[in-house]
């Protein structure tokens, strides 16, 4: 099998998941849909933690970030219901002149079912020395994409993309969005095109191990 390339979700196919740390369903929920209150308790404390180091960083300055990343998809309208989920660094360095400068930007899948960075099921893959733009925007374009049967929340097979591109939106701070363009192959074939709702979202995590966050439909936005 083919290394997984970084991976736009979203697809018709994917549920509402991240192990009920996603508004609804799942592992962790109170059997209804929302998470339980321990488990909130636990993500306000990680989310304030997180919240503070995203502050203390200025526009002007370059930073590396651990994220959790959720991506949105128009074959569901947008919903933050139905997100695919991965775990993503990002490293930004700017230029000598502070205008515009480099990403270095590496993910990996996570499993649909997923309470923490930890649970990956696809190799990281990087992308460094990304040219950063004057506007703080960045552009990474990759082939044939495909999500493991792991990560998608209905475990029916492989999301596959004919193309993909991510458009990225840095600061201020360490905050970081991307906008979603291209095309999937299976299991339907449609063009990725509609604004607003082909979107990735980023939190910013302390380690490997905190709890998800609960994410909220406000949350989906670029930039």
């Amino acid at each position: 099998m083919k290394p997984f390339r970084v991976l736009y979700g979203g697809a018709l196919v994917l549920a509402s998941a991240c192990g009920g740390q996603i508004e609804g369903t799942g592992p962790g929920s109170d059997g209804g849909g929302n998470a339980s209150d321990a488990g909130a308790a636990g993500n306000d404390s990680a989310v304030s933690t997180e919240a503070s180091m995203q502050e203390s960083a200025p526009a002007s300055q370059g930073f590396t970030q651990l994220y959790f990343m959720a991506c949105v998809s128009q074959l569901t309208d947008g919903t933050i219901a139905t997100p695919t989920l991965f775990t993503a660094t990002a490293t930004f360095t700017p230029s000598a002149s502070g205008s515009g400068g480099s990403l270095d930007f590496s993910d990996a899948v996570l499993q649909y079912s997923a309470t923490s960075l930890s649970q990956t099921v696809a190799a990281t893959l990087s992308e460094t020395n990304v040219p950063v733009a004057a506007d703080r925007t960045a552009v990474i374009n990759y082939g044939p994409t495909t999500i493991p049967p792991a990560g998608n929340p209905l475990q029916n097979g492989e999301v596959q993309f004919s193309a993909l591109t991510l458009t990225f939106h840095i600061g201020p701070g360490t905050d970081l969005c991307a906008n979603v363009t291209g095309a999937y192959s299976a299991p339907v074939s449609e063009t990725i095109d509609t604004p607003g709702q082909n979107v990735c979202i980023f939190v910013p995590m302390a380690n490997m191990t905190n709890p998800l966050p609960t994410l909220t439909q406000p949350q989906v936005h670029c930039p």
